[in-house]
């Protein structure tokens, strides 16, 4: 992997556990306040209303907080690998901000968060449900809210974040690459090569360098093979993003390069090719 894509991971991964760490310390403060209906009483039919709109509260008031702050993280992100990529390909240009149809995926990828706030709701209901059915009191069933609502989204939020994270910085690099496509030579997919790394993505470095004109119509296309060799979960994946929490990016290898040092294709798959043997 190129240094300075390395560089770029370090910085997502650096401003990525500190948006979670944030989050997940709201989403505590949040339904602490639940804590203010606590009482020796059995839970009724009547007082469950209260417990649930609480509830449903503190969630909606994380959720809000959540996507505000997981819009400023990816738009920070987009731009730093956007830069990155012509910085390294020696082209100097000026960002002049998110293109549309990218920032319509930042959007679109927000509603992962909506449909994490209806999975919380749904942990509350059935929650609140057993606490009637056994006669709990308030004591334990909000004991139990504070422990399963948290717990889950320790499981589930970081999942969710590292995948748009990674889809928006394949996005932006692509986007930087694809506006100044007359001086690359190839593409090439970069990625750490390591026990994470999945097949789809070590067969798409074994298959460096890419031709532009593939590159472009397979973004179109998303085929799921190339000369016989998966690339693409078939059923998530995309040619930007092959997989859940993709950790790969494309680059690219410009032809100024390619001229200096008097590469052939052979001799560039040879460079930047994974090991046929993983």
């Amino acid at each position: 992997m190129f240094p300075e894509i390395r560089e770029l991971y370090r910085l997502a991964d650096s401003l990525e556990e500190a948006f979670l760490r944030r989050n997940l310390r709201r989403l505590v403060k949040r339904l602490e306040e639940i804590k203010k209906l606590r009482s020796s009483k059995l839970v009724t039919p009547k007082s469950l209303k209260a417990i649930e709109e609480r509830t449903k509260k503190a969630i909606r008031e994380f959720a809000r907080e959540f996507a505000k702050d997981s819009k400023k993280l990816q738009q920070a992100l987009y731009k730093n690998a956007w830069e990155l990529q012509l910085r390294r390909l020696g082209i100097k240009a000026t960002f002049q901000g998110i293109p549309q149809r990218s920032l319509r995926l930042i959007d679109a990828g927000l509603t992962y968060m909506k449909n994490y706030t209806a999975d919380m709701v749904r942990i509350a209901q059935n929650e609140l449900a057993v606490a009637i059915m056994n006669g709990d009191s308030y004591e334990r069933v909000i004991n139990r809210l504070l422990e399963k609502i948290p717990s889950n989204g320790k499981r589930r939020i970081p999942v969710m974040a590292r995948d748009q994270v990674g889809r928006v910085m394949q996005q932006a690099s692509y986007d930087s690459l694809k506006s100044h496509e007359d001086r690359i030579a190839y593409y090439l997919w970069q990625n750490p090569l390591d026990e994470k790394t999945t097949i789809w993505c070590r067969n798409r470095v074994q298959l460096n360098p890419w031709p532009v004109d593939v590159v472009n119509e397979f973004i179109q296309s998303n085929p799921t093979t190339y000369k016989n060799l998966e690339i693409t979960d078939p059923k998530t994946g995309t040619f930007l993003h092959p997989h859940i929490q993709c950790r790969s990016i494309l680059t690219a290898i410009s032809k100024s390069e390619v001229e200096e040092e008097g590469w052939t294709k052979s001799e560039i798959h040879k460079k930047f090719s994974a090991p046929k043997r993983f």
